[in-house]
């Protein structure tokens, strides 16, 4: 489903489209 590291921060970070957590 996920390509490479996911790392769900829903306190501070956004789920990037290609699998990636990215913190906005």
């Amino acid at each position: 489903m996920f390509k490479g590291v996911v790392r769900v921060l829903p306190k501070e970070g956004i789920l990037d489209p290609q699998g990636k957590a990215v913190e906005g």
